[in-house]
């Protein structure tokens, strides 16, 4: 019920490696090179626990893929059946973090892909969102670089943010509601500088019969 099933120390380790797996064949298919099973229903600490309070710079968990052949597989997979998951399949916890980064993403050579890509297949998506952004920034200069950003100054040519919605009907292709304090604040706001500005603004309805 308590101490240690296996203990390694290795407190002098630099250079070296701890616990060493190796798998030099090709016919790995539905095993496992580690596997954790447990039937525990709160485990506080996590079934498996890392911790690495000292770590300045480095990696606490480093997965390496130097092959070009990666294709329909995935470094890092979660799968749940959980109808609800209230804190997230996937759940970052930094409460203390006032700057830097919490989630970084480097796609350099990226040119035909995507980046992160969020997919809805199902037809029920109601009072659900795909992405929520919640902020309990207030007072002067809460917010002013904006609660979401995008940055692209050197892009001459192409569209900054593009939704699209063909079959949209009834509903709103873009709204922006409850505001009931505003004196010189502005709803929209688009601002340019150049002096060959042609069409700062467009709306193209010349399929529009009736509205």
């Amino acid at each position: 019920t308590n101490g240690k099933l296996i203990s390694i120390e290795a407190n002098g380790l630099t250079d070296g490696t701890a616990i060493d797996i190796n798998n030099d064949g090709t016919d790995l298919s539905t095993g496992s090179l580690i596997k954790l099973s447990s039937k525990s229903t709160s485990p506080t600490n996590g079934i498996l626990s890392i911790k690495a309070n000292e770590l300045t710079d480095g990696t606490a968990i480093d997965i390496n893929n130097d092959g070009t052949d990666l294709s329909t597989g995935s470094l890092i997979k979660l799968s749940s059946k959980s109808t609800s998951p209230t804190n997230g399949i996937l759940r970052i916890q930094s409460n203390d973090a006032t700057n830097g980064k919490l989630i970084s993403i480097e796609a350099n050579g990226l040119t035909d892909g995507t980046a992160i890509d969020i997919n809805n297949d199902g037809t029920d998506l109601s009072t659900g969102s795909l992405i929520k952004v919640t902020s309990k920034a207030s007072g002067t200069d809460a917010g002013n670089n904006g609660l979401i950003k995008v940055i692209a100054n050197d892009m001459s040519d192409g569209k900054g943010l593009v939704i699209e919605t063909q079959k949209l009907s009834k509903g709103t292709g873009i709204e922006m509601i409850n505001n009931e304090k505003l004196t010189t604040g502005k709803l929209l706001n688009l601002k340019t500088t150049s002096k060959l500005a042609h069409n700062p603004v467009a709306i193209d309805a010349s399929s529009m019969t009736n509205g």
